[in-house]
């Protein structure tokens, strides 16, 4: 894009963006500041190329971070119906300066720093990762970095040979490259999430790009995490240690791990529910934030029940209320229910009804 274009398309408004709290920007950061731009949750819709200036304001002392940014991207409301995706714009970084970057990275750092504070990162002394990559300088760059951590690390070229180890000696975590000869990630994952020795053991994929389908279908299968080749090797290390952390802080037996859980952040609500709908799931989807919990029954994919507390709204008046929501962590697991149909419509006509309220507002 040449200086003309710039001056051309960029707006007088500026977007701030703003992030209030330190697990909103390790999210956020993981999934889009690494990668050189940021998405905005928004109804009001820039064309795609405007050119506009952005700050970026860090949690904490709020620190700004100016970036002239172009709209790359628009989920407008129906595509993000049609998609499970909320609707917004994503920006594209165009001239953030080396210090802007080193500011975003570190910050990320010492978020992760702030949640998992030294003294609880020393508990994972001794912890074995198994690295499963055919890459021997990806295998050297990762591995001598968690040695330096403390942590043990094992090595596998292939999918069969990291199950074979896992088989023999279970890790305490799994990092996984998913484009690997013989046996792929995405084989080796069902595989090991299949065995009831293995079930149970973190699982992150360290990929080339993953796209917003290959994301879904990673927490379906039920990886933890996943991470860009391209992330800076202490974010790398950081987000492990985050994942065996939350793991020996919140202990579950083998059976609750298998149920199927995640952050809205990542996985939204409209795109879970079009999932179940598409697997025909029957259980109950249990979703919470830190002001209120939701409770939705699910019939062979269909939504046949919902209460949300401690507002005390039931049916589809809790349906609507819980789509707005675009953080908190969900689990689902399976389970029959005989009672009635309260909410009388399908996955699709919800969120249909939904978008149009949304736009009535």
């Amino acid at each position: 894009m040449t200086q003309h274009d710039r001056q051309t398309q960029r707006r007088t408004s500026e977007i701030r963006v703003r992030y209030r709290t330190h697990s909103e920007y390790i999210t956020r950061y993981s999934d889009n500041i690494s990668q050189g731009g940021i998405f905005i949750r928004t109804l009001h819709f820039l064309p795609i190329n405007t050119v506009v200036p952005l700050r970026v304001l860090l949690p904490g002392d709020e620190q700004e971070i100016p970036v002239i940014a172009r709209v790359a991207h628009v989920i407008g409301t129906d595509m993000a119906a049609e998609s499970g995706r909320a609707p917004g714009m994503g920006l594209e970084f165009l001239d953030l300066a080396p210090e802007g970057k080193a500011v975003l990275h570190d910050t990320f750092v010492e978020c992760v720093d702030r949640q998992d504070p030294v003294t609880d990162r020393s508990r994972l002394k001794g912890t074995r990762i198994l690295l499963v990559e055919d890459e021997g300088l990806v295998q050297r760059k990762i591995g001598s970095l968690f040695m330096r951590r403390g942590l043990r690390i094992a090595l596998a070229g292939t999918g069969a040979e990291a199950l074979t180890k896992c088989i023999k000696d279970p890790p305490d975590l799994i990092l996984s490259d998913i484009r690997m000869p013989a046996m792929d990630g995405w084989t080796f994952l069902r595989l090991v999430k299949s065995r009831s020795s293995l079930a149970s053991v973190p699982f992150v994929f360290l990929a080339s790009a993953l796209s917003p389908h290959e994301r879904q279908k990673a927490y379906e299968l039920g990886a933890d995490d996943f991470i860009s080749k391209a992330t800076p090797p202490d974010e790398i290390l950081a987000r492990v240690e985050r994942t065996l952390l939350k793991y020996r802080d919140n202990p579950e037996d083998m059976s609750s791990r298998r149920v199927l859980h995640g952050d809205l952040d990542l996985v939204a609500l409209p795109m879970l529910l079009q999932m179940l709908m598409i697997e025909e799931k029957t259980g109950i989807l249990r979703v919470n934030n830190r002001q209120c919990k939701a409770e939705v029954q699910v019939r062979e994919g269909k939504p046949v029940s919902c209460s949300l507390e401690p507002f005390d709204l039931v049916g589809r008046e809790a349906i609507f209320e819980l789509l707005d929501w675009d953080s908190g962590h969900f689990e689902f697991a399976a389970d029959e229910y005989d009672g009635p149909d309260d909410i009388r419509m399908n996955v699709l006509q919800l969120l249909i009804e939904h978008s149009r309220i949304v736009d009535e507002r």
